[in-house]
């Protein structure tokens, strides 16, 4: 009996088990980089999920031809006969707004020149499925997949199984696409629905609203990465949560000369050791339990293109090694294969852990961190840029008005007010204060009572309470005002003496020691961390 080449198992999945996953690893495909890199991955991902022949977007324009995206095997041996028929699927959808299923193309559409001409001297008997991709309740292009001739109905998953995926995971297409245009303020009229250009999917830096910046330290973060983006040398980024690594990882790969390939991210410390391996370097089928298929890992998707590693600091000893080789030799098996695979993949990884004292220590490896430490770049936290404040909220506010269709200002004594404050989340916490006063306020311009959920310390504690939400009720929290002179501060970092005296007292526990110090847990904890001290566990 023949078994399905969408799926092999001892015991076939569900077809809801399987468009479930699909749609699952489709997504994170979308999400990994802006259109059009995203959408090659996202048919990379979709061929190779589904074993297909080949798979395809084309968008639609007012003016001129369609713009066409193929999966990237298709891009080298298959693309004089895709192209045609890709064009004709479109055009059907296009027309009735429905999707279009072809059994056999050969059969089917062997009449229509354009398809026929190019069929003509191939042995393929390909179904051809193509589905409206659409924004708005508007038709803006299509996706196509063609497949075997043999895998419909007859070999257990059905084509009205492949249409509702593939209609989903046009949905998601759709909602890429708008979300690419909101976030890059894409005002073209002569391509309302065509795929964004290159000026839209190669943001610089310097426009981002998140990353806006005219001080010194970070005048001086973007000059180095800039220069660092010319080479291929691996990057790590060093700084506190929240400082916008992430973004400048980004820059970093579009001003190289790899920005026309993938851009892959990986946060190291979401996932445990057995899922970042399968993550990293894909698996092969019958590996673990659940995994029935075969499955690309990020290095493989990122080939030519930048991976970026936030968080390395998290992982452990053991899966260090794993990591090494590949930055030392470019090459790897997946999870359960013995095939050694090679890759060309740039290396940004980073880090607000001080792994100098981690090697120091122990649980970093010195080899791997001369080599993720080729070219380090300090991301600066935003109280040391205190004059980008104003820059930063005008334009975060401004995305909060474009994205939920409002007109919300900011006052100037709201603007003093919070660049006097230190923002310990860095610039997430200062876009999560933008996005929570303007929704909860009734009024169109932001003033300083709407930011009071800021709080600091009672009058006779002079540094800032480093939270943002609600502090713990032993402390009475004081509403955000830009004449109080104790508004100004950072951390508190209690001298080491005092913190373990307070901490022996109170059996080593956070909480106790806190309200002991007359501080918040988290305050200590970073006294404890900054401090180095080992904590005792009874």
């Amino acid at each position: 009996m023949q078994t399905s080449p969408l799926r092999e198992s001892h015991s076939r999945p569900k077809a809801s088990e399987v468009m479930v996953e699909g749609i699952y690893e489709v997504a994170r495909a979308l999400a990994s980089c802006p259109p059009p890199r995203s959408l090659e991955a996202m048919l990379d991902v979709l061929s190779s999920f589904l074993e297909l022949h080949a798979a395809s977007v084309a968008m639609f324009r007012e003016k001129g031809p369609m713009d066409i995206v193929l999966n990237s095997s298709a891009q080298q041996s298959n693309m004089r006969t895709l192209i045609p028929l890709t064009r004709v699927a479109a055009r059907r959808v296009a027309a009735t707004h429905m999707p279009f299923v072809v059994e056999s193309v050969w059969a089917e559409l062997s009449d229509l020149e354009e398809v026929a001409s190019s069929w003509r001297d191939t042995d393929l008997d390909e179904s051809l499925i193509c589905v409206p991709v659409k924004e708005d309740r508007k038709t803006i292009g299509s996706l196509a997949i063609v497949r075997e001739h043999s895998a419909g109905d007859q070999a257990g998953f059905s084509f009205d199984a492949d249409v509702r995926m593939l209609s989903s995971v046009a949905n998601l297409v759709g909602l890429a696409l708008r979300l690419s245009r909101l976030a890059t303020n894409d005002n073209d009229d002569d391509l309302p629905a065509s795929l964004p250009s290159s000026r839209a999917s190669a943001p610089s830096l310097e426009a981002s609203g998140t990353v806006l910046g005219t001080a010194p330290c970070w005048r001086a973060t973007v000059r180095k990465a800039q220069v660092a983006a010319r080479t291929n040398a691996t990057v790590l980024l060093r700084g506190e949560t929240g400082t916008g690594k992430n973004l400048v990882a980004r820059m970093v790969h579009d001003a190289s000369t790899r920005r026309g390939r993938p851009f892959v991210v990986v946060n190291c410390a979401a996932l445990s050791e057995s899922l970042l391996e399968s993550e990293l370097f894909g698996h092969e089928k019958g590996a673990f339990t659940g995994a029935v298929g075969q499955r690309k890992g990020r290095f493989e998707l990122a080939d030519g293109g930048t991976l970026f590693l936030d968080e390395i600091g998290e992982i452990s000893a053991a899966f260090q090694a794993k990591v090494l080789r590949v930055l030392q030799q470019g090459e790897f098996e997946r999870v359960g294969g013995t095939t050694t695979l090679k890759v060309d993949v740039r290396i940004v990884a980073a880090t607000h852990r001080d792994l100098e004292a981690a090697v120091a220590a122990g649980t970093f490896r010195a080899d791997l961190y001369y080599r993720l430490c080729v070219v380090p770049i300090r991301v600066p936290p935003l109280r040391e840029r205190a004059e980008d404040i104003s820059l930063l909220a005008r334009a975060l506010l401004e995305r909060f008005n474009r994205e939920n269709g409002s007109s919300r200002a900011i006052s100037g004594e709201a603007i003093d007010a919070l660049t006097r404050y230190s923002f310990p989340g860095n610039v997430r916490e200062l876009e999560n204060a933008i996005r929570r006063a303007a929704s909860l306020s009734d009024k169109r311009t932001l003033n300083v009572e709407d930011f009071s959920f800021l709080c600091t310390p009672p009058d006779g504690q002079k540094e800032r309470e480093s939270t943002l939400l609600e502090p713990p009720s032993s402390i009475t929290p004081v509403p955000l005002d830009p004449h109080r002179a104790d508004f100004v501060g950072g951390n508190r970092l209690v001298d080491r003496e005092r913190l373990v005296e307070a901490l022996e007292q109170t059996g080593w526990v956070l909480a106790r020691a806190a309200r002991h110090l007359r501080m918040t847990p988290r305050q200590v904890g970073y006294a404890v961390q900054k401090h180095a001290i080992p904590i005792r566990k009874y």
